[in-house]
């Protein structure tokens, strides 16, 4: 996954808990696994990036000066989006992905853009907080 940055994107500082939206692989009532990169969460437990994020400059599958974020936490910042996204990829995502409501904790640094023209977050730190019901 990737964040195409806004011409007006910049790296913040979280004033306070920011509410977000991830799809995720539901393992178990514990678990739940990224569907692009198989990163395997907790539920109720908070996750930090080891690194700073960075912003990267120009892409060769775009045209002109496109910023991207890849590393980091990426999810959505609206419910609607994650759903969207979720029906909109069902074919391509594996069996059993759904949403689950997440935090992007006060303090952490993050950074807003667009997945697939949905708005969208990636953060150094998010807690997965419960899996949303349809």
């Amino acid at each position: 996954m990737c964040l195409t940055l806004n011409s007006d994107s910049e790296i913040k500082i979280a004033e306070e808990d920011i509410v977000c939206y991830k799809i995720l692989r539901e393992d178990s009532e514990v678990y739940a696994t990224s569907p692009y990169f198989g990163f395997e969460y907790i539920v109720g437990a908070t996750y930090k990036l080891d690194k700073k994020l960075k912003i990267h400059f120009g892409d060769p599958k775009y045209e002109g000066d496109v910023k991207f974020v890849y590393e980091g936490f990426h999810s959505f910042e609206r419910l609607e989006s994650a759903k969207a996204f979720l029906i909109i990829r069902q074919g391509f995502l594996p069996a059993g992905c759904c949403v689950y409501k997440c935090i992007i904790p006060k303090g952490t640094r993050m950074i807003f853009g667009k997945f697939s023209n949905f708005s969208s977050i990636v953060s150094e730190a998010i807690k997965i907080i419960e899996k949303v019901q349809s």
